[in-house]
């Protein structure tokens, strides 16, 4: 996994979105955040400089300080909530999700399009905090990921 810059992120390569919304989570990814088939995560949109989402693993998302998102919307905690149900919390949106067989996270067209991304696009795979990677879709990181070729496309 390169660092694109002294100082800089972590990243894992690119993931683009099929067009059936399968995203591919490089295996580093998979093997640093310990995702496997059926962890379940909650996809929270990015910020409006770098876009697409984080993955936060739910049993980590529980243990850490962002767990209040758990307690002010128990619908994403709940096992009888629909998968991919979009909930709203300030200005950032959420759905729970569950990572598939080989390592493959599918995303309804719906929240795709509720987190500013479509079918086709690219997504850098960042390491992101200890709660589960990035998924960017634009900004400063993004950009300078595009002049790194030796990224690998997953």
């Amino acid at each position: 996994m390169p660092q694109m810059e002294k100082g800089g992120k972590y990243v894992f390569g690119w993931s683009q979105i099929s067009e059936n919304g399968a995203i591919v989570i490089p295996a580093e990814a998979v093997d640093e955040y310990g995702l496997k088939t059926g962890t379940e995560v909650i996809l929270i949109s990015g910020s409006k400089s770098s876009g697409g989402f984080v993955m936060a693993i739910k049993s980590l998302l529980k243990q850490s300080q962002m767990s209040s998102i758990l307690t002010k919307k128990p619908e994403l905690e709940s096992e009888q909530s629909a998968e991919g149900q979009i909930v709203r919390i300030g200005d950032r949106k959420y759905c729970s999700s569950k990572v598939g067989d080989n390592n493959i996270i599918v995303i309804s067209a719906q929240i795709l399009e509720a987190f500013g991304i479509s079918a086709g696009d690219r997504l850098l795979s960042v390491r992101g905090s200890y709660i589960g990677p990035s998924m960017l879709s634009k900004g400063l990181i993004v950009e300078c990921a595009k002049r790194h070729p030796e990224l690998n496309l997953f």
